[in-house]
């Protein structure tokens, strides 16, 4: 059996993904400040101002290295922020 062959449609669909701008850093840092202020904790300062800066840049988080105790429910504010970014 041949392989599946790449019709015109593939490569429209990767130019509109290209096209379209990722907004999940910015949405991360306000779902994280809004988890932090509705579980009465203070936002991790160092993960604030690096996901700040990012959003100003436009660029994407690839991976998070706590070295602090952020406690019990400074981690559910940030895993709930991550996942509700789509």
């Amino acid at each position: 059996m041949g392989g599946k062959k790449k019709g015109k449609g593939d490569k429209k669909k990767k130019e509109k993904v290209a096209d379209e701008e990722d907004f999940s850093t910015r949405d991360l840092l306000t779902y994280y400040k809004k988890y932090c202020k509705e579980l009465e904790v203070q936002p991790f300062k160092t993960l604030e101002a690096k996901l700040t800066e990012l959003a100003e840049e436009n660029g994407n988080l690839s991976q998070i290295l706590i070295n602090e105790k952020i406690g019990e429910f400074g981690a559910r504010a940030l895993f709930n922020a991550l996942r509700a970014v789509k």
